[in-house]
C-alpha cells in the first residue's frame, strides 16, 4: 500500500483520472449532440419529402382537372387515375429512399393512395408521420405523409455510439500513457529532490542536479540553503576545534553529541572515545581529581548558571572553571546541556604577565635615565684616574687603590650596559638560525666551569627544524640560564637539557640539581635586581626574559625547595611561506 501511495503513482493516477473524466464527458457530449443533430436531419428529411409530395399533387391534380376527360370519370376512376398520376413521383421516392414510407391521404377517397406499404407491426418508428397538407381550390382536402423506420436510425446511431466510444477508448489509452510520462517526470524531480535531501542529511556538500522548471527552482533554493548550512557547520567546527574553551554538549538524555580539542586537552580524553557515550563515563576517564564533584554538578544542575573551580593535576598543575547551562527548545521543552571548562591558571599567568610587564616597563624607563647619568661621570673617573696613573702623578701608596677604584668602575660599567640592555633592549636581528647549534657553542663557553665544579651534563635533544632568532640574543639568554644553573651547584650535581616539538613551538628546558628556588620566590626571579646568590646583579634572568619577550617567545621556571629549578624556553617555529 505504501508503495502505491508514492508521489509517483499518486500524480499519475490523479492525472488518468482528470483525463478520463474529460474524455468519458467528452465522449457523452457529442454522442447526444450526435444523436440529436441525427434526429433532426431525418425529420427534416421525411418532412421535405412530404413537402415535395405535396407539391406534386397540386401540380397533378391541376393538370387533372383542366381535362374534360378526367372530370367526366366517376370517384373511383378518378381516384384511380389520380394515383397513376403521383405514382410517378412516388416512384422516384422508393429509389431515392428504400426505408421511407410515404403516402397521400384524400379525404373523399377516404384511404391512401400511391403509398409505399407500411413494415409489419411490432417495428418502431422514428417519430409520427410527418404530414403536409394538400390544397384544392384553396381548401384542405386531405395530406401527404411520411415516416422512416427507427430500427434503421437505431443502427446508425449504434454506429456513431461506437466509433465514439473506440475514439474514447484510444484517448484513454493515449491519456493513460500521458498520464505515466508526466506523472513520471514530475515526480522525477520532486523524488530527486527527496533523496538529495536524505543525502544532505549526512553529507552537507551533496548539492542536487540541475531541473527544468519550477522544480528547477527548488532545488537551486534547496542547493542555496544546502551551501549556507555547510558555511555554518563548518565555521562552527572552525570555533569550535580552535577556542581555548572546552565545549561540551550533552543531549537529553546526557550523552555527549560535541566534544572540541580543548576539552580532550583539559580533561585528557579522547573525543572518539567521549562522542556518543553518556557524560559519567567520559569524566571518569578524565585525569581531574575531582571527578565526583564535576559529575554531581551536572547532575544536580539546576536552571541557571552554576561555576566551580576543579583542580587538575596532568600535565601541570591546572585550574579550571566549570560552567553547565541548560538548553530549552524555543517551545520551553529541555533539550540538553552545555559544559564549558576554562584554563583558569592559563589565565591568571597572563593577568600576573601583563602585571609583571606594566611594572618592569615602568622599571626599565626608570633604570635606563639613571644609567645615562651614572655612565657619564663614573667615564670621567675613570678616565680622570687612568690619566693620572700614566703620568706616575699618584704615590705609590695609592696606586692600589686607584687600580682597585678602575677595576670597580668596569663593574659598574658592565652593570649600567646590563640595565640598558634590560630597559631598552636592541632590535633583533631575526634570521634563521639552528637552535641546537646555538645551545652546544654556548655549553662550550661554560665547558671549563662545569668540569671544574664537576657537573654532568645529560642531553636529550630531538631534531628541531630552524627557527627564526636573533642568534646573538638566544645565545644570550642560554648563556645566563645555563650560568645560573651551574652556579646553583657549586659542589657537582646533573644538568639535564631537553628540546622537543610542542604545540608548534621548540621547547628547550633546564633542569638542575641544586637547591631550587622557595615557592613564594618563583614569581620574582625575573624581575631586576632579585637574586639568592651571595654575588650578583640579579639582572641575568630579567634581561634573558625581556630578550626573549624580544623573539616572540617566553621563559618560564618551575621549581620546588631542595628538588633543584628548570627554566623552559618556548620558541615559535619558523614557517615556511606558502
Amino acid at each position: 500500500m505504501k508503495k502505491f501511495l508514492t508521489l509517483r503513482n499518486q500524480l499519475i493516477l490523479l492525472i488518468a483520472v482528470l483525463v478520463l473524466a474529460m474524455l468519458v464527458g467528452a465522449a457523452f457530449f457529442l454522442t447526444n449532440q450526435a444523436q440529436k443533430a441525427l434526429m433532426e436531419e431525418k425529420i427534416d428529411k421525411v418532412t421535405g419529402i412530404t413537402r415535395q409530395m405535396a407539391i406534386y399533387y397540386e401540380e397533378a391534380i391541376s393538370r387533372l382537372s383542366s381535362d374534360p376527360q378526367f372530370v367526366s370519370l366517376s370517384q373511383k376512376d378518378q381516384r384511380k387515375m389520380l394515383e397513376q398520376e403521383l405514382q410517378k413521383f412516388t416512384s422516384i421516392l422508393k429509389e431515392a429512399y428504400p426505408n421511407i414510407f410515404y403516402g397521400y391521404f384524400i379525404g373523399e377517397y377516404g384511404a391512401p393512395i400511391a403509398y409505399k406499404p407500411t413494415p409489419q407491426p411490432g417495428l418502431s418508428w422514428i417519430t409520427d408521420a410527418q404530414i403536409t397538407n394538400l390544397v384544392k381550390d384553396g381548401e384542405i382536402v386531405g395530406y401527404a405523409f411520411a415516416m422512416e423506420d427507427r430500427s434503421v436510425v437505431q443502427a446508425q446511431l449504434s454506429q456513431i455510439r461506437n466509433v465514439s466510444l473506440g475514439m474514447t477508448a484510444a484517448l484513454m489509452i493515449l491519456g493513460a500513457i500521458g498520464a505515466f510520462l508526466i506523472g513520471t517526470n514530475l515526480s522525477r524531480g520532486v523524488v530527486g529532490i527527496k533523496s538529495g535531501l536524505k543525502k544532505m542529511e549526512y553529507d552537507l556538500s551533496f548539492r542536487l542536479p540541475r531541473y527544468s522548471g519550477e522544480i528547477g527552482e527548488i532545488a537551486e533554493a534547496v542547493n542555496r540553503l544546502g551551501a549556507a548550512l555547510e558555511e555554518a557547520r563548518d565555521y562552527t567546527r572552525y570555533v569550535l576545534e580552535n577556542i581555548s574553551t572546552g565545549i561540551i554538549s550533552l543531549d537529553e538524555e546526557g550523552k555527549i553529541t560535541v566534544f572540541n580539542p580543548a576539552a580532550e586537552k583539559l580533561l585528557g580524553v579522547k573525543a572518539s572515545e567521549a562522542l556518543g557515550s553518556g557524560y559519567e563515563g567520559a569524566i571518569m576517564k578524565s585525569s581531574i581529581p575531582q571527578k565526583s564533584k564535576l559529575l554531581s554538578l551536572i547532575k544536580e544542575h539546576k536552571e541557571g548558571e552554576q561555576a566551580v573551580v576543579i583542580s587538575a593535576l596532568k600535565p601541570e598543575p591546572l585550574e579550571l572553571g566549570v560552567s553547565i547551562s541548560s538548553l530549552f527548545s524555543s517551545k520551553g521543552t529541555f533539550t540538553g546541556k552545555i559544559i564549558t571548562i576554562e584554563d583558569l591558571s592559563m589565565k591568571r599567568k597572563l593577568e600576573e604577565l601583563l602585571r609583571r610587564s606594566d611594572r618592569l616597563a615602568a622599571l626599565g624607563l626608570f633604570l635606563s635615565g639613571i644609567a645615562h647619568e651614572v655612565r657619564n661621570p663614573l667615564t670621567s673617573i675613570k678616565g680622570f684616574l687612568q690619566l693620572l696613573l700614566s703620568r706616575k702623578l699618584i704615590l705609590p701608596e695609592g696606586i692600589n687603590a686607584a687600580s682597585l677604584v678602575i677595576k670597580e668602575t668596569e663593574r659598574l660599567n658592565k652593570l649600567l650596559t646590563d640595565l640598558l640592555s634590560f630597559a631598552s633592549p636592541a632590535p633583533a636581528k631575526i634570521e634563521r638560525k639552528n637552535v641546537l647549534e646555538i645551545l652546544e657553542r654556548t655549553l662550550t663557553l661554560l665547558e671549563d666551569q662545569i668540569k671544574r665544579q664537576g657537573v654532568e651534563v645529560v642531553k636529550e635533544l630531538e631534531n628541531l627544524p630552524q627557527v627564526e632568532v636573533d642568534e646573538q640574543k638566544l645565545e644570550q639568554v642560554f648563556y645566563n640560564i645555563l650560568l645560573n644553573a651551574v652556579q646553583a651547584m657549586p659542589d657537582g650535581g646533573k644538568l639535564t637539557l631537553k628540546a622537543r616539538l610542542f604545540d608548534e613551538e621548540a621547547v628547550i628546558s633546564f633542569s638542575d640539581t641544586g637547591p631550587g628556588i622557595p615557592e613564594e620566590h618563583l614569581d620574582k626571579v625575573f624581575d631586576p635586581f632579585f637574586t639568592t646568590k651571595d654575588r650578583g646583579t640579579g639582572l641575568g634572568l630579567a634581561v634573558s626574559h625581556r630578550m626573549m619577550e624580544a623573539l616572540g617567545g617566553k621563559i618560564e621556571v618551575q621549581s620546588k625547595k631542595g628538588e633543584g629549578a628548570t627554566f623552559v624556553v618556548h620558541l615559535p617555529l619558523f614557517k615556511e611561506e606558502k
